[in-house]
């Protein structure tokens, strides 16, 4: 089965949205994202999300930086659940 980080770059790809791979790959890794349900999510959730992330990503850090939240939420947002 394929990682989750590479079906959201095929998605990408698909929505003729263009991605380096492995900096999208790297950036979805450590952004903290419920990634499941990000590639559950409609088109434009989905595009503003993955730019989101990919435009307020300190690759320094490894955090969002610019209070980006990405509309999907953060895995730590379900932990209570």
């Amino acid at each position: 089965m394929e990682d989750l980080e590479i079906k959201i770059c095929k998605r990408m790809e698909r929505l003729r949205q263009r991605v380096d791979r492995l900096t999208l790959c790297m950036d979805l890794h450590f952004s903290r994202v419920r990634l499941d349900r990000l590639l559950e999510s409609d088109d434009a959730t989905f595009v503003h999300d993955i730019v989101g992330i990919n435009n307020n990503m300190n690759r320094e850090t490894k955090q969002l930086d610019n209070c980006f939240v990405p509309r999907v939420g953060l895995k730590e947002e379900m932990d209570g659940i």
